[in-house]
């Protein structure tokens, strides 16, 4: 008989802590290799963990609620014969002093569930592409400026802040915070405040998407593609057009990535999530609206996987769907730029035929980025949007659906 201690593995890229949210063994209860063992709570998503090896039970050393990193010791199980233990990620080193009241490195923004790390900036990683990317949500890069001296300590002021916090009164009713909603105002709270915001946007005329998804339509039974599918199909063209968009910032310049991996917001009853389609732009119209209702369904009914939260270089965010015409997100770091595909209505436009002026209705929408000044200047994001407006625009999507 042999004691094996289990450790929590690694379940995705830069995740390195999570909460135990359910033990589905018991100390004295029988337990075989690929059972499941206990489910992991990490920023984004939670997985079951299956059993490594066959035995009993012995004690199990984390309580349910409690905080692991990668490679702690979780449970003792007794097995027959020896096991051979593959490989596993040693427990992190002792954080510093600096390092314990600062936000532990780890995952997209936008989003939000377990107090898990968030992913370590891209100039802390490896500058290959792939491993620059990095999944929603994200702690912002840090800017290259010096660190300013302290300052003699504000004035009082009446706005509410961390240590002044508005206490519920007569008649209110508080609301806790929910792990998702705690992770997204983290982050969101730092990417405004690390990131230079800047906000461009323009006005896309939908009549060709609109006559696409009108012809899908009449063939029957076939479900044509929402207009997010078409914006995200321009969106990852004019991306590999204009590589600056698709970039980290690093140690004194830009990561570019080899990857287009589009991140897309999902509003689900928890809060926001941010699922990635990687190499979207492989994608055709149909094939993305396939990938894009997939991730949904699966980020609304908690069936997300860690690569399903991991590697977005670039995201988007559909406030059209309910009903947004216009929208200023904020960025997920390291990323440099979310686009807002907004709600599409009927509007009186200039058509200029030939040097010929007349007025007609069309579907028009606006397409709103934010995007780092670090990064770009107000030229390349306009080029950018110029870019995917005129593919929307010009594409003639009936013969490409």
């Amino acid at each position: 008989m042999a004691l094996e201690s289990v450790r929590v593995p690694e379940v995705g890229e830069s995740v390195t802590e999570g909460t135990i949210a359910t033990w589905f063994a018991t100390p004295g209860s029988p337990i075989n290799a690929g059972d499941p063992l206990f489910e992991l709570a990490t920023e984004k998503v939670n997985s079951e963990i299956p059993s490594p090896v066959s035995g009993t039970v012995v004690e199990i050393l984390i309580p349910t609620g409690g905080t692991v990193h990668v490679g702690d010791p979780v449970v003792t199980i007794e097995t027959a014969e020896p096991a051979v233990v593959p490989p596993s990620t040693p427990p992190p080193s002792a954080p510093s002093a600096k390092a314990k009241d600062e936000p532990t490195p780890g995952t997209s923004r936008a989003g939000s569930t377990p107090e898990a790390p968030l992913a370590p900036p891209a100039a802390a990683r490896s500058s290959t592409p792939s491993e620059s990317s990095s999944g929603l949500p994200l702690p912002p890069m840090p800017l290259e400026a010096p660190v300013p001296k302290a300052s003699p300590a504000p004035a009082p002021s009446s706005a509410p802040t961390s240590a002044q916090m508005v206490e519920p009164g007569e008649g209110d009713t508080f609301v806790r915070f929910t792990r998702i909603r705690s992770v997204t105002s983290r982050i969101v709270s730092q990417s405004n405040a690390t990131v230079p915001h800047a906000l461009s946007m323009v006005e896309v005329d939908h009549t060709s998407v609109m006559a696409a998804r009108a012809a899908v339509k009449g063939r029957g039974n076939a479900t044509p593609p929402t207009a997010l599918a078409f914006v995200a199909v321009a969106v990852a063209r004019a991306l590999g057009e204009h590589p600056v968009l698709n970039s980290s910032v690093g140690d004194k310049g830009l990561v570019l990535h080899g990857d287009i991996n589009l991140a897309f917001a999902v509003d689900t009853d928890q809060g926001l999530l941010a699922p990635v389609v990687h190499h979207a732009d492989r994608l055709t119209v149909t094939g993305m609206a396939e990938a894009i209702n997939t991730l949904a369904d699966r980020a609304r009914t908690k069936r997300l996987g860690p690569d399903d939260m991991t590697g977005g270089t670039f995201a988007i965010s559909n406030n059209g769907s309910v009903g947004s015409v216009l929208t200023a997100p904020i960025i997920t770091p390291p990323q440099v730029a979310v686009l807002s595909t907004d709600r599409v209505v009927d509007r009186a436009v200039v058509l200029n035929r030939d040097g010929t002026k007349s007025i007609a209705i069309r579907p028009v929408g606006n397409l709103a980025m934010s995007w780092d000044h670090r990064a770009m200047d107000g030229a390349d994001a306009a080029r950018f949007l110029s870019r995917v407006k005129e593919i929307l625009e010009s594409t003639d999507w009936g013969s490409v659906v």
